[in-house]
């Protein structure tokens, strides 16, 4: 009778443990059919799904059993797309290489999904990773053209550097001299012809003319402070004797 009562008690065990597990797959089964539906993907959170989740019996059943937890299933099931980020990201890039369709800093989510879309390996990403992937390519986009915006920034300013250089050549020029007055003089250099349009070369003149203007009158003050400072020298030194 022992023996037979262990055994009842193994086979219920073993029962119980059967519920169990298939109770768990189940579960596995309904985030695969969230997966499968786009509700649930690498960038999901628990707390936002949490109300579809909870309302499914499969989710009841997980409950009050010894083991893993539904939160811990999903995270492990949320991990495991997550871990497919990098070859997936490799897959979307074929397709878009593919297409022919490069990645521009003005290039929308919905442009992008859409080209990606159009191919058949694309059944098989991630909807969170297609999403990652996007995010990680228009970074890699802005950062280039943040680059390319700096580079013609500098190229601008050597321009500009050039192009004010050559008005330290013209031996006429002073405070009153006029746009119309040395660009005949100038307007056959190539430091003069890289410069455009015509309204950006009589900007940079005029620029260049309010520097020495500036300058002109900088210098003019400091000799009448050194004038001023030397006769009062001289006065000082006059009294003392």
């Amino acid at each position: 009778l022992e023996k037979e009562h262990e055994e009842e008690m193994e086979s219920q065990r073993k029962y119980i443990r059967r519920a169990y597990r298939k109770n768990r797959e189940a579960f596995l089964y309904f985030l695969d059919e969230l997966h499968d539906q786009g509700k649930l993907h690498s960038m999901s959170l628990w707390v936002d799904l949490f109300s579809i989740i909870s309302n499914d019996d499969r989710f009841s059943r997980m409950l009050g059993q010894p083991g893993s937890t539904p939160l811990d299933l999903y995270k492990f099931y949320v991990e495991d797309l997550k871990a497919r980020f990098h070859d997936e990201k490799k897959i979307v890039k074929e397709i878009l290489k593919d297409r022919g369709f490069s990645i521009e800093t003005d290039v929308t989510f919905e442009k992008f999904a859409e080209i990606i879309s159009t191919d058949k390996r694309a059944t098989t990403l991630d909807a969170g990773n297609i999403k990652l992937t996007y995010n990680s390519l228009i970074e890699k986009a802005e950062a280039k053209e943040k680059e390319r915006l700096k580079e013609e920034a500098r190229r601008q300013k050597r321009l500009e550097q050039n192009f004010k250089q050559l008005f330290k050549k013209l031996e006429t020029l002073s405070e009153d001299t006029k746009w119309d007055e040395v660009k005949d003089q100038l307007e056959t250099d190539p430091d003069y012809q890289a410069v455009q349009p015509e309204s950006e070369r009589q900007r940079l003149f005029s620029e260049y003319m309010t520097t020495i203007t500036q300058a002109c009158l900088h210098t003019q003050n400091k000799r009448r402070k050194d004038k001023k400072k030397k006769k009062k020298q001289t006065v000082q030194q006059t009294n003392q004797t």
